[in-house]
């Protein structure tokens, strides 16, 4: 991880910036950007049941960004358009702290 937040709706720290390292010497820089959706898995279901789930899971939520991804290989022979930013949506399941 490159640099962290904690995300407001949540409370995680989640990560803003990581690098990603692959065995051929490539790496990829994940970014995320704005969250695009948010869900308390424990709010629409009955408080027992609620209660039951959280003695195994303490703050279960799905969270949503839009991201974009860089990938760089130096010193390989790689198409130039291989070196574009991708973008696309990240997903996050946190269920314990």
């Amino acid at each position: 991880m490159l640099e962290t937040e904690k995300e407001p709706f949540s409370g995680y720290d989640l990560p803003l910036r990581e690098k990603i390292y692959f065995e051929d010497g490539c790496s990829a820089e994940l970014v995320r950007k704005q969250s695009v959706g948010s869900i308390n898995v424990l709010s629409n279901i009955s408080s027992v049941l609620r209660f039951f789930i959280r003695l195994f899971f303490a703050k279960p939520y799905q969270i949503y960004s839009l991201a974009d991804l860089n990938l760089q290989c130096p010193g390989k022979n790689l198409p130039p358009d291989s070196f574009e930013t991708f973008n696309g949506i990240l997903s996050y399941y946190l269920i314990n702290p």
